[in-house]
């Protein structure tokens, strides 16, 4: 079968362009980290617990100023007082101290003590960063660099910042996908998701109303969320965790928690029961409409490690592939695999085989489901018989977490939130 290619860039995640080879291989090579890691520090007297998230892309260029842009977020955490006097927490044991896990759980979330926010900074290289001062907010009569939450925008806990290449407006052009607190609970009546938008990513306005999923305006989306303009369709792509995607195990007669433990139990094998962390996708041609979610990939119980979840699958498009980096959470450990998947059509993913996006030596994992599935094997012919029983051993390697916020491409811990963040080229 011919296949007329033309002049598109072309990559070879896989041989579905390959007529024939001789004496080629193909390698995948380990990306390299900057020297002066880390890029973007704490060193402003407003930050106090900065960190870059890994569920979306918080860095883009704009061809138009000839900038990297990033947007990182601040809790501005007062975690002292959150520890000693967590509202509504339950007392504990005599002599025993509170875990952050379990005050975490029993006060739902910290946004007691939190103003939650995002700060932007900029680059000429990627390496070198600045924070300029905006007009958004000022902390003790002096400007910042905040630029979203913390001011009119309230709490803004979790948020994706991208150049929207469908954008016809240039004073539309950046847009972000952010979630807004309205009080200090954590439930879908009491937060919502919100579309604000910038001609150049520093001063952002919009996110009156709140978005719709399904037709449905209370809160379906998770706290990963990452939006690709897609060129080749025309259409935004949602990648996402559902907000209720966990919530399975308590409409069962047992104890949703174990004591002291941040995870709920599992039960392998019972696809019902599935209450892991895992991606769902949406798409539409509006940012504040949105058709229903669906389930895109799921840890499998045969080949998965039984405390392995899926994080988030932030997407972009390179050529006639989208490419995907999925961020694997291993709960026991508390670390996060980063690994490259590809597909040809955003519902259909295979992993790369051998590809290792850091450490120093690869190590077996099982397949993701695509599609109610696993997704395929390289130039491997489908039988969509037989699509849940093809195994996968991709070669991949654990990232372990730093203490605090993380470097980018590794994911902050859960238990300790206090430590400055920072950004790695």
């Amino acid at each position: 079968m011919n296949i007329d290619i033309g002049t598109r860039r072309q990559l070879f995640f896989d041989n579905h362009i390959i007529e024939m080879v001789q004496t080629m291989t193909r390698r995948m090579h380990l990306p390299v980290k900057h020297p002066r890691n880390p890029l973007i520090r704490k060193d402003r007297p407003w930050e106090q617990d900065p960190y870059i998230r890994t569920g979306t892309m918080c860095v883009a260029h704009d061809p138009d100023e000839k900038l990297y842009k990033c947007w990182y977020c601040d809790y501005a955490w007062d975690y002292r007082t959150f520890m000693a006097n967590t509202p509504r927490a339950k007392p504990a044991a005599t002599g025993a101290r509170k875990s952050l896990s379990e005050a975490f759980m029993v006060s739902g979330f910290q946004f007691e003590t939190t103003d939650n926010r995002w700060l932007y900074a900029e680059s000429e290289d990627g390496i070198e960063w600045r924070k300029p001062e905006l007009d958004y907010l000022e902390v003790d009569g002096r400007k910042t660099n905040i630029c979203l939450g913390g001011g009119r925008h309230g709490q803004v806990y979790v948020a994706c910042f991208f150049r929207d290449e469908l954008e016809q407006d240039p004073a539309r052009r950046f847009k972000s996908l952010y979630w807004r607190q309205l009080s200090e609970q954590l439930s879908v009546t009491e937060s919502q998701i919100r579309v604000a938008h910038s001609a150049d990513g520093r001063s952002w306005t919009g996110g009156e109303e709140p978005i719709t999923v399904g037709r449905i305006r209370e809160r379906r989306l998770g706290d990963e969320m990452m939006v690709l303009p897609d060129v080749g369709t025309g259409q935004y792509l949602l990648t996402v965790r559902e907000t209720a995607m966990g919530d399975r195990l308590s409409f069962r007669d047992q104890p949703v928690h174990l004591a002291g433990s941040w995870n709920s139990p599992y039960y392998p094998d019972n696809p019902l029961l599935m209450n892991k962390r895992r991606v769902f996708v949406t798409n539409s041609n509006r940012l504040d409409e949105w058709p229903t979610l669906r389930e895109l990939l799921v840890p499998d119980d045969r080949q998965d490690n039984l405390d392995e979840g899926f994080y988030s699958l932030p997407v972009i498009r390179a050529g006639e592939y989208y490419v995907g980096f999925l961020n694997v959470f291993h709960a026991v450990d508390n670390t996060m695999d980063v690994q490259l998947l590809y597909s040809r059509n955003a519902y259909d993913w295979t992993r790369v085989e051998r590809a290792h996006l850091s450490g120093p030596e690869p190590r077996l994992l099982g397949p993701v489901h695509g599609r109610g599935g696993r997704v395929g094997h390289p130039g491997r012919r489908r039988d969509p018989h037989l699509l849940r029983r093809r195994r996968l051993p991709p070669r991949l390697v654990p990232v372990r977490r730093a203490r605090g916020a993380g470097h980018a491409g590794r994911a902050r811990r859960h238990q300790d939130r206090a430590g400055a963040g920072h950004a790695a080229a």
